[in-house]
């Protein structure tokens, strides 16, 4: 189930991080903890988990949309527009968790964005739309609406990878055949494959977490076009939960070519 998001800002001009995907997260869990509290503290702290005990939180959501921006205030990590924003948001679990951001958007007028010691906006929440469920088909071209993360841990340390590294792919569809297993009950026993649509062209991004903390971070991912092969049902769950890691962050998010997304 996906939903669209407006928001508008209480003053005409706003001013939020650069890297918003976690503030933004920090959000979005708030507003679900407005319905149904004990449910997103289960989902915050344990999560969905695997056979190996590895948890998904099994919701993504995009990149903001947003109307031009100031340039000259990007070099301060801060993006600052003015008008009305927008991103949306999906989920797999029997609706639940989308249905829980739903009833605590109706519980709440305003949603901020920001954190401590970074710039701070406030939105009103304007309008909020379920997405009509696509055709899903057993080929499907995609592109990202938010930039998709891919990591190989060697006990040491975390190594970010990018479309031309020989196996994010493969990587990238073990990843939902994990998905898949920990929705469905059963692992997933056809063919799925993914490949870029155009080639090994790709935006690559940095994305700074929990920013100006001791525990910031910084994140590699990358923006590209993608074509998977698989059956509708897989096809469904990758685009409501999203491909790759780090999902409920606001990475791996992806829209169907075509769609006005």
């Amino acid at each position: 189930m996906r939903i669209q998001i407006t928001l508008s800002p209480l003053n005409r001009e706003y001013r939020i991080p650069l890297n918003y995907q976690y503030p933004l997260s920090a959000s979005i869990y708030k507003l679900m903890s407005n319905s149904s509290p004990e449910f997103i503290e289960w989902l915050h702290q344990i999560g969905y988990k695997n056979a190996k005990g590895k948890p998904y939180k099994m919701f993504t959501f995009s990149k903001l949309f947003t109307n031009s921006i100031d340039k000259s205030q990007l070099g301060q990590s801060i993006l600052a527009s003015s008008g009305d924003i927008g991103f949306y948001f999906s989920s797999a679990v029997d609706e639940k968790i989308t249905l829980s951001l739903i009833s605590g958007i109706l519980k709440s007028s305003e949603i901020r964005i920001g954190a401590k010691n970074l710039p701070e906006s406030v939105f009103k929440i304007k309008d909020v739309t379920i997405e009509p469920d696509p055709e899903f088909k057993n080929l499907m071209t995609y592109k990202m609406l938010s930039p998709t993360c891919v990591s190989i841990y060697d006990g040491k340390k975390i190594s970010y990878l990018q479309p031309s590294d020989d196996t994010t792919f493969e990587r990238l569809a073990d990843n939902l055949k994990n998905k898949y297993k920990v929705h469905f009950g059963e692992d997933y026993a056809d063919e799925i494959t993914i490949q870029p649509n155009m080639g090994n062209r790709h935006k690559s991004k940095l994305i700074t977490i929990k920013q100006n903390t001791a525990n910031e971070g910084h994140i590699s991912c990358f923006e590209t076009f993608i074509k998977i092969q698989a059956t509708p049902k897989m096809q469904q769950l990758a685009y409501n939960v999203g491909i790759g890691e780090r999902n409920s962050m606001g990475f791996g998010c992806l829209g169907i070519v075509g769609e006005n997304q």
